[in-house]
């Protein structure tokens, strides 16, 4: 009788131990699963961010005399890039927008330039011989996307021609 007694406790310890691997297999599914959708996720977030990339975009180019090689100024909703371009190379220098610490725009008499600053100052851009008129939108268009970024609005959600009005309108100074 003992034996048959142990046997069952044998099996039992058996079959317990077998019940916890089984459940520590479906616990291992479940965290592989988790972790897929989470991987989802973060490709779908990363998808948002490009495609909001594509959806905006301003560009201006300086008018220097002279000058067969214009530099560049494009602003997406996530960033200002200043491309510098030469005979024989091409530099592109950005800020995210988050970081922009303040911008400015200064005229002579001829055109503007326009100055682009980190919020540790360790970075500044800034492009000559601008069109008045454009450099004046690309400031009211950054600052508009400082405002927008620092109340946490989401702006990749409306039309093209909706964000450009909107910025400017919120980034220019009231006179």
């Amino acid at each position: 009788m003992q034996v048959k007694t142990n046997q069952s406790k044998n099996e039992l310890g058996n079959n317990w131990q077998h019940l916890q691997n089984i459940s520590a297999a479906e616990d291992e599914i479940t965290n592989e699963s988790i972790d897929t959708t989470q991987v989802i996720d973060q490709e779908e977030k990363l998808q948002k961010l490009v495609d909001g990339t594509h959806q905006f975009c301003f560009k201006i180019q300086t008018h220097a005399p002279i000058d067969i090689f214009p530099d560049e100024i494009i602003i997406d909703i996530h960033k200002v890039s200043f491309i510098y371009k030469s005979l024989m190379s091409k530099d592109v220098l950005s800020i995210p927008i988050k970081d922009i610490n303040k911008v400015e725009v200064a005229n002579d008499l001829l055109s503007a330039h326009i100055e682009i600053v980190n919020g540790s100052q360790t970075t500044t851009l800034t492009a000559n011989w601008l069109k008045k008129s454009e450099a004046r939108e690309a400031q009211a268009i950054l600052q508009g996307l400082m405002i927008a970024y620092k109340n946490n609005i989401d702006i990749s959600q409306f039309d093209t021609s909706e964000i450009t009005d909107r910025l400017i309108t919120l980034g220019n100074p009231i006179a």
